[in-house]
């Protein structure tokens, strides 16, 4: 503070604040304060003051080169940094606008946080002062900021900041980029178109995960006083092919990146084009099909027509892609659509509320022998943007790491001469141990063995061609000299061979497809290639979560799927208390004593054979791998010990822990399904098992119906659910009329009811009915 010594009541001053050297003395932090003064006291000056606000301290100062300087402390020097630690310094390129103006936008943009301090300094500076440390964070983050059309510059406050001396000479921003080429979508490839604007900082999660491709969001740090341009050019080397010639306003466009891929366009018409894709890298030529649909109903037809013909003719992997408008019907020229992850529609209108269509229009069809040279592969549909279609990305030769396939048995092995002394050698008596153990002791022992055997026979494509060139051979022959007996005998043999292979073949086939619905001699082969390499389709490649994130690493998915059961089935009840007696004093049903008689009557071998061989052999093994195919086809060998460990489970009570292991699987709701709640699970059962519980279950299932309402008429042999449906029907006719008493009707739907219930309480309601006790023994033992 400058004092003017000729007169003591004209104050014409400024702080001179001097920061010292740092690098050399970094603590404590001097700052130099300079008097030039020679008037009288400073109380003769200002008077006094006895406000608390205004009370002051002195500190001594240090003298430092012949000059007192003031030292402040570590503890003054942070309660300062506390009172401006969540503040953001801003700056406008152009003039600052008013106060005012700054004031009324702040409270309207950053309307979500609380109103911050504000504090106009010199050199166009101004701080704003949060509350809370988020606060700075949620405004750095969702920035730039624009003030009155002006673009406001902001960075964090920092200790030492001196405002006379502050200047922007780079800022780091947010910035949005759309139109990204996919290619570049990585973070050298984001880097380059960057750093036209600046230097690259980091990216958004959003951005790194590619969970959001719409636009990328990026932090550079750019030069206060450069130009913000609104685009950014981008040249990449692509080629691209057009049906201009075809069509004046050039609807199909075909790019490709020369290098990598080369692109043959064929034939180019106004709906379609057609050419010949080849990757230079895999080595890998594709025909490649794009569509753009007429509108017209005829004009559909002819394109549907010309579809037909060139994808019938195709020998190697073909792809058709696009806006088709309809699809008749893709079997017919031999397509198939792949399960698609996203949204199911692709197009909409744009309209708000009722008017508001959305449609698929675009589809992406593979060939069968797409599944030969490229198994693997995955089609995206993304979010439209500024269209009204959305993209449709074919992500090709995916990798999806696979784990060890376990066990199973394949019914065709059946079919081979060799199958029942195989079986015979390996399955022996264990008389020292139970026979459940016993069974379950020969079954492990024939899993090496019968994998090793099914070996020797899992070539059975090459068996069957082998076979095919036999009989044509031995038909040849026998058409040369039709009076041949020989020739004869040779074409009835090799016709048989032939036949036996096949069979074995749509077995196989059959099996692996799960399309248990076609019978045997159907040799419906080509349907059944198809069905067996689209079960890849059913992988879980990717996986939504509840906040929308979109998972694609193989643990994170497990992880997820695991933890969604356990929240919605629930896990075991801490605390349940024995409700018995209170449930049979609410319920007013009890057994008759003829049904406890009939419940544990003795169970028989003919009764465990006759639900054995009621099962469908086409079902899915349980964990242990063996199908009911394999026992029906071994009953001979295995079916006494098999009767055994049934017959000794209902005399002991006791299973084993492998018995009722269960393996889990999901099954589609509906055709794209994103979320782990479009997926159904079912428990894949051991056949021992299965065998246990049907007969528990058809002995109960003859008395339920006298237990179960009336009104149930879903999951009650005999009744009909159509019946509660008529009722309903009557009961809601007049609720449209806007006369009358207020009436509604509540829909409950218990969610997962079947699975969620407690088994205790099922065992209570069970015994408080009078339900023999060796019966209800009989399920627990299976649940437990």
């Amino acid at each position: 503070m400058v004092i003017d010594s000729g007169s003591c009541t004209n104050i014409v001053s400024s702080i001179l604040v001097k920061r010292l050297n740092l690098e050399t003395k970094p603590h404590p932090r001097p700052y130099k304060l300079q008097w030039l003064s020679d008037c009288g006291e400073y109380r003769g000056l200002f008077g006094s003051s006895s406000g608390a606000a205004s009370r002051l301290e002195c500190f001594p100062p240090v003298v430092m080169d012949g000059e007192l300087v003031a030292v402040p402390s570590d503890d003054i020097v942070g309660e300062g940094e506390k009172l401006w630690a969540n503040s953001l310094v801003g700056q406008f390129l152009d003039s600052r606008p008013p106060y005012a103006v700054v004031s009324r936008m702040v409270a309207r943009i950053w309307a979500s946080l609380e109103e911050p301090v504000i504090t106009y300094l010199d050199d166009g500076l101004i701080v704003f002062q949060f509350l809370h440390a988020s606060s700075c964070d949620w405004v750095l983050s969702h920035g730039p900021w624009h003030i009155g059309g002006k673009l406001l510059f902001l960075r964090p406050w920092t200790p030492g900041i001196v405002p006379q001396s502050f200047s922007f000479a780079s800022v780091p921003v947010w910035v949005k980029l759309s139109n990204i080429p996919l290619e570049l979508w990585t973070p050298r490839g984001l880097s380059v178109i960057d750093s036209v604007l600046g230097v690259p900082l980091c990216l958004d999660k959003a951005t790194e995960d590619r969970s959001r491709l719409s636009f990328a969001r990026i932090s550079v740090e750019m030069r206060a006083a450069s130009s913000f341009p609104s685009s950014v050019k981008v040249k990449v080397h692509w080629q691209c092919v057009s049906s201009y010639s075809s069509s004046g306003v050039g609807r199909i466009w075909v790019f490709w990146r020369p290098g990598r891929y080369d692109f043959s366009p064929i034939t180019i018409s106004d709906q379609f084009v057609h050419g010949v894709g080849f990757d230079r890298v895999s080595q890998l030529s594709v025909q490649v099909l794009c569509v753009y649909a007429s509108n017209f109903t005829s004009e559909q037809a002819l394109l549907w027509d010309s579809l037909v013909s060139i994808c019938s003719a195709w020998s190697g992997p073909g792809v058709v892609m696009g806006d088709f408008n309809a699809i008749r019907l893709s079997s017919e020229a031999d397509l198939v659509e792949p399960r698609v992850s996203g949204s199911w529609f692709t197009w909409t209108n744009k309209h708000l509320g009722d008017g508001l269509i959305l449609k698929r229009l675009d589809h992406v069809l593979v060939n069968s022998a797409w599944f030969g040279s490229m198994p693997v592969f995955e089609v995206q549909v993304r979010e439209w943007g500024v269209s009204d279609h959305c993209p449709l990305v074919f992500l090709v030769g995916v990798v999806v790491p696979r784990c060890r396939p376990s066990f199973r048995f394949f019914d065709y092995w059946a079919f081979d001469p060799l199958f029942f002394s195989v079986v015979r050698d390996t399955w022996q008596v264990h008389s020292q141990v139970s026979p459940l153990l016993s069974f379950g002791m020969n079954l492990r022992a024939l899993k090496p063995v019968l994998h090793r055997f099914g070996h020797h026979i899992d070539t059975i494509q090459k068996g069957v061609q082998e076979a095919r060139a036999l009989m044509l051979a031995a038909q040849a022959l026998l058409l040369s000299d039709p009076s041949s007996i020989g020739a004869q005998e040779e074409e009835r043999v090799a016709s048989r061979d032939f036949w036996d292979w096949t069979v074995m073949e749509e077995a196989s086939l059959r099996q692996k497809s799960r399309v248990w619905w076609l019978s045997l001699g159907d040799h419906n082969s080509a349907f059944f290639h198809r069905s067996v390499r689209g079960r890849i389709w059913n992988d879980l490649a990717s996986l939504t979560d509840d906040v929308g994130r979109v998972v694609t690493d193989r643990a994170e998915i497990a992880r997820l799927t695991v933890g969604f059961y356990r929240r919605l089935l629930g896990s075991e009840c801490v605390g349940y208390r024995d409700l018995t007696a209170r449930l049979a004093a609410i319920v007013d049903f009890v057994w008759p004593p003829e049904c406890g008689v009939e419940l544990c009557c003795p169970v028989t071998s003919l009764e465990v054979r006759e639900v054995l061989f009621s099962m469908n052999s086409g079902k899915a093994p349980g964990s242990d791998g063996f199908s009911v195919g394999f026992f029906k086809a071994a009953w001979s060998i295995v079916g006494d010990d098999f009767c055994k460990a049934v017959l000794h489970f209902f005399d002991t009570f006791y299973m084993p822990s492998g018995v009722n292991a269960t393996s889990l699987t999901l099954i589609l709701k509906i055709p794209n399904p994103s979320g782990l709640g479009d997926f159904r699970p079912i428990s894949c059962c051991n056949v021992l098992y299965k065998c246990i519980t049907k007969l528990l279950a058809n002995r109960l299932k003859v008395w339920l119906p006298r237990f179960i309402s009336k009104n149930q008429s879903a999951f009650v042999p005999g009744r009909r659910i159509v019946d509660n449906i008529l009722l309903c029907q009557e009961l809601v006719g007049g609720y449209h009329l806007k006369k009358g008493m207020p009436r509604c009707v509540p829909k409950v739907d218990l969610q997962k009811a079947y699975d969620s219930v407690h088994w205790d309480s099922l065992f209570g309601l069970l015994l408080a009915i009078g339900t023999p006790v060796r019966f209800v023994n009989w399920i627990r033992a299976c649940v437990t």
